[in-house]
């Protein structure tokens, strides 16, 4: 029998680079240079040792074919010489997940990451297509050197968590974060998410108000959904032991990013309330967020 010249037995499967150093591995579907959709319930993605010689933080986004409340799906990702990870993810929505890069033996030129998934689907049994191919997972971003964040987060100069911190605030100082202006943004990656419901606790202030001065009120909305209102008439007074604010979150057991809103209403400069000559907008001042056991 006579092969055709360049027929897809002779031609080797592309491996695309991903990033920097992170190509695609086996079980992936050919889709030119992107990894598309894992075909196979164990996919892999290369780690260059040249690249990496020593563990680093990844954050990977990706998509679950098909997943859904009515169909979990379970995604454990295992790097050599660390713990695996586990999450059950319910969405079709992009998914973050946080690893390290392995610790390659020696001599190895790459190491695996491997993508273990209990289920795949197809297009045409989902009835959404004719494509008959099983699809896993599609990743849609993988970035590299992430800053290490766990909760509690703390939003001060020394803190972790500035990042979270997207729009609205002002720069980190010793005694915290504060919203500038009557629209602040809190972007929580989905790596941090607890699997499931909690309470969002902040630990916040604001500026002392003179009698008969209207109290600063805060919205934590979650697209039109507004979660909670937090009402400061002086200082932290109204709040729970120790300044304590509370927000519940009881959907959050994906691994889904959360971008809060936060409307503030009667922010105060320091000049305005006559502490000083500082004539920024001032709303609250974040200190540290932690979640609820």
């Amino acid at each position: 029998m006579q092969i055709a010249q360049k027929s897809i037995f002779e031609a080797p499967l592309e491996r695309p680079e991903l990033s920097p150093g992170i190509r695609i591995g086996h079980g992936w579907h050919a889709a030119g240079t992107n990894a598309s959709w894992s075909r196979s319930s164990k996919a892999q993605l290369m780690i260059s040792a040249e690249e990496f010689p020593t563990p680093i933080a990844l954050r990977i986004r990706l998509c679950l074919f098909n997943a859904g409340p009515d169909r979990p799906r379970t995604l454990r990702t295992l790097s050599p010489g660390h713990e695996p990870t586990v999450v059950t993810v319910s969405t079709p929505e992009p998914v973050a997940v946080r690893v390290r890069t392995p610790q390659h033996a020696p001599g190895a030129v790459a190491t695996p990451i491997s993508f273990m998934l209990d289920t795949l689907d197809s297009p045409f049994l989902a009835g959404y297509s004719a494509d008959e191919r099983l699809l896993g997972l599609s990743i849609t971003e993988i970035k590299t050197g992430v800053p290490e964040m766990t909760f509690p987060l703390d939003v001060t100069a020394s803190g972790n968590g500035a990042p979270v911190l997207t729009r609205g605030w002002s720069s980190p100082e010793e005694s915290g974060s504060w919203t500038v202006g009557p629209t602040a943004i809190l972007h929580l990656p989905g790596e941090l998410s607890p699997g499931c419901a909690t309470e969002l606790i902040a630990e916040a202030d604001a500026l002392p108000r003179p009698e008969g001065e209207p109290p600063l009120e805060v919205d934590i909305c979650d697209e039109d959904k507004v979660l909670a209102t937090w009402r400061f008439t002086s200082g932290a007074e109204g709040a729970g032991p120790t300044g304590q604010w509370r927000c519940a979150l009881p959907d959050w057991c994906d691994n889904t990013d959360r971008r809060f809103t936060l409307e503030i209403r009667n922010p105060r400069s320091p000049a305005e309330l006559g502490i000083n000559t500082d004539n920024r907008p001032l709303g609250l001042r974040l200190k540290r967020l932690s979640l609820s056991d």
